[in-house]
């Protein structure tokens, strides 16, 4: 994943003037909300998890930390109060956030179609979902999704 995030970073020098990466103590914030994230996600982050995303051409999704994070923290805290009086509630959440963790959050549509990582499998295969349309694969890894953006 390094390899790839410096490549990128030299091919696209305005990009790269543009984007930060996120700090160790963010990083602990998003995973007390999501639990562990997987390794290649970890390293985008903290290479380019802030600023320069809308160069990505994938839409009106926010790929950036602080929009996922933000989604990520809401979430949880709607899980915590919700799971108080479901436990069946505590048991499904549980398994989605195994399952799949939210990557590009589609703040501007009535349907969302946000984009997450599918977890279950090693290489990270990304995919949106939304109400109307259900799951739609874009990539079969997180690497080549990330490719795509940049070609």
């Amino acid at each position: 994943m390094e390899e790839l995030i410096r490549g990128i970073l030299a091919r696209h020098p305005e990009f790269a003037a543009k984007v930060r990466g996120v700090s160790e103590e963010d990083l602990v914030k998003l995973e007390k909300c999501t639990g562990p994230l997987p390794p290649d996600y970890r390293a985008f982050l903290t290479a380019m998890g802030r600023g320069g995303f809308e160069d990505l051409g994938l839409g009106e999704r926010e790929f950036g930390f602080d929009a996922v994070f933000k989604n990520h923290y809401a979430n949880a805290n709607y899980d915590k109060r919700k799971s108080a009086k479901d436990p069946k509630y505590r048991k499904r959440i549980a398994r989605e956030r195994d399952a799949r963790l939210l990557i590009g959050w589609d703040a501007d549509s009535q349907d969302p179609h946000n984009v997450y990582i599918d977890r279950a499998k090693p290489e990270l295969p990304v995919f949106e979902d939304s109400e109307c349309c259900g799951r739609k694969e874009l990539s079969p890894s997180l690497r080549e999704f990330l490719l795509k953006g940049w070609i």
